[in-house]
């Protein structure tokens, strides 16, 4: 059982290190491409595009939340195993989202044939899907040595 708990705090660091990321993904997509190179609105001034960015991103980091749960809670059970199940639940519903929107991807793939923006899109969360599949098996594990 002693694999499993070094198997979670290294699940709970790549779910940590991708959330990471992702953001730093994410804040430089939304600051530095102004809206995925979308025009900004007609009549538009600098204010209300600062103030667009700024509920966006703030609205983005709330997103992060649960992945950002599930790694530290994941490293706290890690070293010492108690019987809390909540972070599994989190995790069964990240990887249930992450599936989801991969269905989304490959559905928008068959019908739009971007073939280069969809078919990284979904490498990438097939890496988030294993890794939330890998976290729960051993968390859950590590629940039952608890």
């Amino acid at each position: 059982m002693e694999q499993a708990r070094k198997n979670l705090k290294i699940c709970s660091i790549v779910v940590l290190i991708y959330t990471a990321a992702s953001a730093v993904q994410l804040a430089l997509g939304l600051w530095f491409d102004s809206f995925g190179g979308a025009p900004a609105p007609e009549g538009s001034t600098e204010n209300v595009l600062l103030i667009t960015k700024i509920v966006v991103s703030v609205v983005s980091a709330l997103v992060f939340l649960p992945e950002i749960y599930i790694g530290i809670k994941g490293l706290l059970i890690a070293e010492k195993p108690n019987s809390s199940t909540r972070h599994i639940f989190w995790a069964k519903i990240l990887f249930v989202i992450t599936a989801l929107a991969i269905l989304i991807s490959v559905v928008n793939l068959i019908q739009q044939g971007n073939v280069g923006d969809a078919v990284g899109n979904i490498l990438s969360l097939a890496v988030e899907l294993f890794i939330y599949y890998d976290y729960v098996k051993y968390a859950k594990l590590v629940a039952k040595e608890a």
